[in-house]
């Protein structure tokens, strides 16, 4: 199998020879190694996962506004940040001196140390997000009845 004219890039047997040599590694590091590395990735995809799929259930309330979404999406996603660095395994985290940051977040934000610290912010997001569509939405309004 070839790839595309134009695309360019390495060849499908080098893409596949890569693929493999990267599963027999993953494969080998253990299973309790590729839990640490995967549960943080896990504890910052959850909660935006979880605001996603309340906010396209409860999205009749706010007409799907991509302005909510993004707003609290962007909030979501910021706070998961905290708990995905608190799930990162202990070398890294001395590492990255992430400690006392993460020590400071789960001090002032509530339920961070039960690894819910997301939903505070994910709730301010909202908020703030239907708070600037209805200012969008009464200033098209004024234009609109100006202009008729």
């Amino acid at each position: 199998m070839n790839w595309p004219a134009g695309w360019g890039g390495p060849s499908y047997r080098i893409w596949a020879v890569g693929f493999c040599v990267l599963s027999f590694v993953i494969a080998n590091l253990g299973l309790d190694a590729i839990i640490a590395w995967s549960l943080p990735v896990l504890m910052f995809l959850y909660p935006v996962a979880i605001a996603l799929i309340l906010l396209t259930l409860g999205g009749r309330f706010f007409a799907n506004d991509p302005l909510v979404l993004r707003f609290t999406l962007g909030f979501t996603a910021a706070a998961a940040l905290f708990d995905f660095l608190s799930a990162l395994p202990d070398g890294i985290r001395a590492f990255l001196h992430a400690d006392p940051v993460i020590a400071r977040v789960q001090a002032w934000l509530p339920l961070a140390s039960q690894g819910f610290g997301w939903i505070c912010p994910a709730l301010l997001g909202l908020a703030i997000g239907l708070i600037v569509r209805q200012i969008k939405q009464r200033k098209t309004r004024s234009a609109n009845s100006l202009l008729s």
